[in-house]
C-alpha cells in the first residue's frame, strides 16, 4: 500500500491534478450522473 501511495504523490507531483481531455464525459458515462466538486461531497458527507 505505501509503494501504491508513493506512485501516486509522484504522479500528482509531476502531472497535477488537471484531467486529460475527455475524462470528465467518461467518468460521468460511468457514474450516470454529473461529478461533485469537493464542497458537494463535503456537504453530503456531513449530513
Amino acid at each position: 500500500m505505501a509503494y501504491e501511495k508513493r506512485l501516486m504523490a509522484e504522479c500528482y507531483d509531476s502531472d497535477g491534478m488537471i484531467p486529460e481531455a475527455g475524462n470528465v464525459e467518461r467518468l460521468t458515462g460511468i457514474l450516470g450522473r454529473p461529478l461533485n466538486g469537493h464542497r458537494e461531497f463535503a456537504l453530503a458527507a456531513a449530513g
